[in-house]
Protein backbone atom coordinates (compact mmCIF):
# COMPACT_ATOMS: atom_id res chain seq x y z
CA UNK A 1 0.00 0.00 0.00
CA UNK A 2 0.84 3.69 -0.06
CA UNK A 3 0.65 6.14 2.88
CA UNK A 4 -1.64 9.02 1.90
CA UNK A 5 -2.16 10.80 5.26
CA UNK A 6 0.08 11.12 8.37
CA UNK A 7 -1.98 11.61 11.53
CA UNK A 8 1.05 11.74 13.87
CA UNK A 9 4.54 13.17 13.50
CA UNK A 10 7.73 11.25 14.09
CA UNK A 11 8.39 11.05 17.84
CA UNK A 12 4.86 12.10 18.85
CA UNK A 13 3.14 10.09 21.59
CA UNK A 14 0.23 7.88 20.60
CA UNK A 15 -2.36 6.08 22.65
CA UNK A 16 -3.69 2.63 21.99
CA UNK A 17 -6.17 2.79 19.10
CA UNK A 18 -4.98 6.19 17.77
CA UNK A 19 -4.67 6.52 14.01
CA UNK A 20 -1.08 6.96 12.87
CA UNK A 21 -1.37 6.90 9.08
CA UNK A 22 -3.92 6.18 6.33
CA UNK A 23 -2.94 3.55 3.79
CA UNK A 24 -4.39 3.02 0.34
CA UNK A 25 -4.02 -0.47 -1.08
CA UNK A 26 -2.22 -0.82 -4.39
CA UNK A 27 -3.38 -4.43 -4.73
CA UNK A 28 -6.81 -5.76 -5.65
CA UNK A 29 -9.65 -3.23 -5.40
CA UNK A 30 -13.17 -3.78 -4.07
CA UNK A 31 -16.02 -2.16 -6.00
CA UNK A 32 -19.22 -1.68 -3.98
CA UNK A 33 -22.33 -1.73 -6.16
CA UNK A 34 -25.79 -0.57 -5.03
CA UNK A 35 -28.30 -3.04 -6.49
CA UNK A 36 -32.13 -2.82 -6.19
CA UNK A 37 -33.59 -5.28 -3.68
CA UNK A 38 -35.74 -6.97 -6.34
CA UNK A 39 -32.55 -8.52 -7.79
CA UNK A 40 -31.25 -9.89 -4.46
CA UNK A 41 -31.64 -13.59 -5.33
CA UNK A 42 -30.36 -13.31 -8.91
CA UNK A 43 -27.34 -11.14 -8.11
CA UNK A 44 -25.90 -13.60 -5.62
CA UNK A 45 -26.16 -16.72 -7.78
CA UNK A 46 -22.99 -18.86 -7.86
CA UNK A 47 -20.83 -18.65 -10.97
CA UNK A 48 -22.13 -15.20 -11.97
CA UNK A 49 -19.67 -12.98 -13.81
CA UNK A 50 -20.07 -9.19 -13.66
CA UNK A 51 -18.65 -6.99 -16.44
CA UNK A 52 -17.60 -3.48 -15.38
CA UNK A 53 -16.30 -0.36 -17.12
CA UNK A 54 -13.97 1.95 -15.18
CA UNK A 55 -15.14 5.48 -16.04
CA UNK A 56 -11.74 7.14 -15.51
CA UNK A 57 -9.81 4.86 -17.87
CA UNK A 58 -12.54 3.38 -20.07
CA UNK A 59 -11.09 -0.06 -19.33
CA UNK A 60 -13.46 -3.04 -19.35
CA UNK A 61 -12.92 -5.64 -16.63
CA UNK A 62 -14.85 -8.72 -15.57
CA UNK A 63 -14.92 -10.45 -12.22
CA UNK A 64 -16.38 -13.57 -10.68
CA UNK A 65 -15.08 -12.68 -7.20
CA UNK A 66 -18.42 -11.43 -5.88
CA UNK A 67 -20.01 -11.33 -2.45
CA UNK A 68 -23.42 -10.09 -1.45
CA UNK A 69 -23.91 -8.07 1.75
CA UNK A 70 -27.18 -9.38 3.27
CA UNK A 71 -28.52 -5.99 4.42
CA UNK A 72 -31.06 -3.88 2.50
CA UNK A 73 -30.94 -0.10 2.99
CA UNK A 74 -34.47 0.74 4.22
CA UNK A 75 -34.52 4.19 2.60
CA UNK A 76 -33.13 3.32 -0.87
CA UNK A 77 -34.23 -0.34 -0.96
CA UNK A 78 -30.78 -1.32 -2.29
CA UNK A 79 -28.25 -3.86 -1.10
CA UNK A 80 -24.49 -3.92 -1.62
CA UNK A 81 -22.74 -6.29 -4.00
CA UNK A 82 -18.97 -6.28 -3.52
CA UNK A 83 -16.87 -7.16 -6.58
CA UNK A 84 -13.11 -7.71 -6.20
CA UNK A 85 -11.11 -6.46 -9.19
CA UNK A 86 -7.50 -7.38 -9.94
CA UNK A 87 -5.22 -4.34 -10.13
CA UNK A 88 -2.16 -5.75 -11.86
CA UNK A 89 -1.67 -2.59 -13.96
CA UNK A 90 -2.04 -0.31 -10.93
CA UNK A 91 -4.60 1.88 -12.74
CA UNK A 92 -7.44 1.35 -10.24
CA UNK A 93 -7.69 3.23 -6.98
CA UNK A 94 -10.08 4.18 -4.20
CA UNK A 95 -12.79 6.69 -5.16
CA UNK A 96 -13.01 5.91 -8.90
CA UNK A 97 -16.46 5.47 -10.39
CA UNK A 98 -17.51 2.60 -12.60
CA UNK A 99 -20.51 1.19 -14.41
CA UNK A 100 -21.48 -2.44 -13.87
CA UNK A 101 -23.92 -4.81 -15.53
CA UNK A 102 -25.33 -7.16 -12.91
CA UNK A 103 -26.96 -10.27 -14.43
CA UNK A 104 -30.50 -10.69 -13.16
CA UNK A 105 -31.41 -13.79 -15.12
CA UNK A 106 -29.95 -16.67 -17.04
CA UNK A 107 -27.62 -16.05 -19.95
CA UNK A 108 -29.14 -16.77 -23.34
CA UNK A 109 -29.77 -15.59 -26.86
CA UNK A 110 -32.29 -12.78 -27.34
CA UNK A 111 -33.95 -11.30 -30.38
CA UNK A 112 -32.96 -7.63 -30.78
CA UNK A 113 -34.18 -4.74 -32.92
CA UNK A 114 -32.83 -1.23 -33.47
CA UNK A 115 -34.07 1.33 -30.92
CA UNK A 116 -35.32 3.46 -33.84
CA UNK A 117 -37.74 0.69 -34.85
CA UNK A 118 -39.65 0.78 -31.54
CA UNK A 119 -42.83 2.87 -31.43
CA UNK A 120 -45.34 3.33 -28.61
CA UNK A 121 -49.09 3.83 -28.44
CA UNK A 122 -51.70 3.65 -25.67
CA UNK A 123 -51.44 -0.17 -25.64
CA UNK A 124 -47.64 -0.25 -25.33
CA UNK A 125 -44.51 -0.73 -27.46
CA UNK A 126 -44.72 -2.13 -30.98
CA UNK A 127 -42.76 -2.29 -34.22
CA UNK A 128 -43.66 -2.47 -37.89
CA UNK A 129 -42.25 -5.38 -39.87
CA UNK A 130 -42.23 -5.76 -43.67
CA UNK A 131 -44.15 -8.94 -44.57
CA UNK A 132 -45.44 -10.38 -47.81
CA UNK A 133 -48.83 -12.10 -47.90
CA UNK A 134 -47.70 -14.10 -50.95
CA UNK A 135 -44.32 -14.52 -52.71
CA UNK A 136 -45.31 -12.21 -55.60
CA UNK A 137 -47.25 -9.68 -53.45
CA UNK A 138 -45.69 -6.41 -52.29
CA UNK A 139 -44.47 -6.20 -48.69
CA UNK A 140 -46.80 -4.54 -46.21
CA UNK A 141 -46.16 -2.79 -42.89
CA UNK A 142 -47.48 -5.18 -40.27
CA UNK A 143 -47.61 -3.94 -36.66
CA UNK A 144 -46.32 -6.37 -34.03
CA UNK A 145 -46.78 -5.77 -30.30
CA UNK A 146 -43.55 -6.41 -28.37
CA UNK A 147 -42.32 -6.67 -24.81
CA UNK A 148 -39.07 -4.78 -24.17
CA UNK A 149 -36.66 -6.84 -22.05
CA UNK A 150 -33.57 -4.59 -21.89
CA UNK A 151 -31.36 -2.36 -24.02
CA UNK A 152 -27.85 -3.11 -25.29
CA UNK A 153 -26.17 -0.12 -26.94
CA UNK A 154 -28.39 1.03 -29.82
CA UNK A 155 -30.43 -2.22 -29.80
CA UNK A 156 -33.39 -3.40 -27.73
CA UNK A 157 -33.91 -7.01 -26.70
CA UNK A 158 -37.56 -7.88 -27.29
CA UNK A 159 -39.98 -10.75 -26.93
CA UNK A 160 -43.15 -11.27 -28.92
CA UNK A 161 -45.06 -14.33 -30.12
CA UNK A 162 -45.78 -12.49 -33.38
CA UNK A 163 -42.13 -11.73 -34.19
CA UNK A 164 -39.83 -14.06 -36.11
CA UNK A 165 -36.01 -13.83 -36.36
CA UNK A 166 -36.19 -13.38 -40.15
CA UNK A 167 -38.64 -10.44 -39.97
CA UNK A 168 -37.42 -7.08 -41.31
CA UNK A 169 -38.13 -4.40 -38.69
CA UNK A 170 -38.86 -0.98 -40.20
CA UNK A 171 -36.76 1.70 -38.54
CA UNK A 172 -36.87 4.67 -40.92
CA UNK A 173 -40.14 6.39 -41.73
CA UNK A 174 -42.05 4.14 -39.34
CA UNK A 175 -43.70 7.12 -37.58
CA UNK A 176 -45.66 7.88 -40.77
CA UNK A 177 -46.77 4.30 -41.46
CA UNK A 178 -50.19 2.79 -40.94
CA UNK A 179 -51.08 -0.92 -40.76
CA UNK A 180 -50.88 -2.80 -44.05
CA UNK A 181 -49.30 0.15 -45.91
CA UNK A 182 -47.22 -1.08 -48.88
CA UNK A 183 -43.46 -0.79 -48.29
CA UNK A 184 -40.31 -1.51 -50.25
CA UNK A 185 -37.79 -2.91 -47.76
CA UNK A 186 -34.15 -2.04 -48.14
CA UNK A 187 -32.27 -4.07 -45.50
CA UNK A 188 -29.51 -2.27 -43.61
CA UNK A 189 -26.19 -3.96 -42.94
CA UNK A 190 -26.56 -6.13 -39.87
CA UNK A 191 -24.43 -5.12 -36.90
CA UNK A 192 -23.47 -7.44 -34.10
CA UNK A 193 -24.88 -6.28 -30.76
CA UNK A 194 -22.19 -5.40 -28.18
CA UNK A 195 -21.60 -7.97 -25.48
Amino acid sequence: GVVVVHHKELGEWVSEGDAVVELVSTGAVEAWLAVPQSFYAAAGAPGVSIPLRVEATGRQVESTAIRRIPVVDSSARNFALVVTLPNTKGDLTHGMSLAAWVPTGRSGEQLTVAKDAVLRNEVGPYIYVARQAAPDAPAMATPVTIEILFTVGDRVAVRSPGLRPEDLAIREGNERLFPMAPVIPSPAAAKKAPQ
